[in-house]
């Protein structure tokens, strides 16, 4: 795990904030890289961001190691398409010329691109730190593509609109990854920016302290986004409030902000935001409740020994391992569907890939809300498996 460092307001410089809760995670073999941080509020500003962590330079190479966007699935649920016609309507209100020059940054395997695409968008390209991705998308999309991050960019391009669809919430050098994509757009260019938007962070009913992941380092309300581009030189067009449903059991609060490069403005923080560390907290007070149920739903497997087997090793597993009853329980296995993270260790117990379930007859715990229904689905009519399941949602 890389060093960490502690971080200045990325909005207002100020080095003066608050801590609202110190996050933490379990070190489990090629899953994590950072053991945790502070979730603090600027006393200047009011932005709200992770504090203590590593470098820029580790995020990007665990996006580019150990990228979890890799899905190749020419299928696009409903759900999904709901999300990408969202997309489309918003970027609209600003881009009307089809044959606009396009450059989305930190796309995945392009899902919204290949939309873009199917509605005549004619000129697309992309920039993405999966090397995975950029093949896909250049052999079997068509579209230009280059492996990098949105900090690693260093060329000048003359882009009619950049898309960074929840991106920033990801950056730790958010200037600097601004500075970059201003090099990229053309005078008057738009900026098309989706970020999860922490004053809504309370109204939706989340799995405890979810949106503090390892890779959600900013929390941005509307107006900590307005000041961080306004004083790069952005002028903000329209914004929208959203619920984004991102599976049967999860929605989830988002902005879509429309910027346009504007020489002529930029400054000082124009207002504080007033708003988030209020919600955060109302967050924080929820998470804890919520935490303190599933833990007591997962104490009669502490008290039991009986061996259990984990499916998945993300946000709500490397939680509940290092600050929860997890840890306590006898874990025979864990499955993770990401191939990044197979043969990872933690206490001497593997990760392993969904067939190795088959060879197994344990009790599996399904550790995720956010996709509970679905891994139950793909355990018991893909894998055809008859284990029984442990559904904490």
């Amino acid at each position: 795990m890389d060093s960490t460092y502690p971080r200045d307001c990325p909005v207002c410089g100020s080095n003066a904030k608050t801590r609202l809760y110190k996050q933490a995670f379990a070190d489990v073999g090629k899953v994590s890289f950072l053991k945790g941080y502070d979730v603090v509020a600027c006393d200047g500003c009011g932005f709200a961001f992770a504090d203590d962590i590593p470098s820029q330079a580790a995020f990007d190479a665990y996006y580019a190691r150990q990228s979890k966007y890799e899905t190749r699935s020419s299928e696009i649920t409903a759900l999904r398409l709901d999300v990408l016609k969202n997309g489309l309507a918003f970027l609209a209100k600003g881009v009307k010329d089809k044959n606009s020059r396009i450059l989305e940054i930190g796309c995945g395997c392009g899902d919204f691109l290949r939309f873009l695409q199917d509605d005549g968008f004619t000129r697309l390209s992309a920039i993405e730190p999966s090397q995975h991705c950029v093949d896909h998308l250049r052999h079997t999309l068509g579209i230009s593509a280059s492996c990098g991050t949105v900090s690693q960019l260093n060329a000048d391009a003359d882009f009619d609109a950049i898309v960074l669809l929840t991106v920033l919430e990801h950056v730790v050098d958010l200037n600097a990854a601004i500075t970059n994509v201003s090099k990229m757009l053309s005078r008057n260019g738009l900026l098309f920016i989706r970020m999860p938007n922490a004053c809504r962070f309370p109204d939706y009913d989340d799995s405890a302290f979810q949106q503090f992941s390892p890779e959600h380092i900013n929390y941005f309300s509307i107006v900590s986004a307005k000041n961080l581009l306004g004083k790069h030189g952005y002028t903000l067009l329209v914004f929208e409030e959203v619920a984004l449903r991102e599976s049967d059991n999860a929605v989830l609060p988002m902005a879509n902000l429309l910027f346009v490069k504007d020489p002529g403005a930029g400054g000082c923080v124009s207002e504080k935001d007033a708003s988030t560390r209020t919600q955060l907290e109302r967050y924080i007070t929820l998470s804890r409740a919520r935490d303190s149920d599933i833990n007591g739903r997962l104490s009669r497997f502490v008290k039991s020994q009986e061996p259990i087997i984990v499916w998945g090793t993300g946000t709500h597993t490397l939680r509940l391992l290092e600050l929860g009853s997890l840890r306590q329980c006898n874990i025979a296995m864990f499955i993770d569907s990401n191939p990044h993270y197979e043969g990872g260790l933690f206490n001497n117990v593997s990760i392993k890939t969904p067939n190795a379930l088959l060879q197994h007859s344990h009790k599996v715990l399904v550790s995720s809300k956010v996709f509970q229904k679905e891994i139950a689905h793909y355990i018991r009519d893909e894998l055809k498996a008859p284990n029984e399941l442990i559904l904490l949602y």
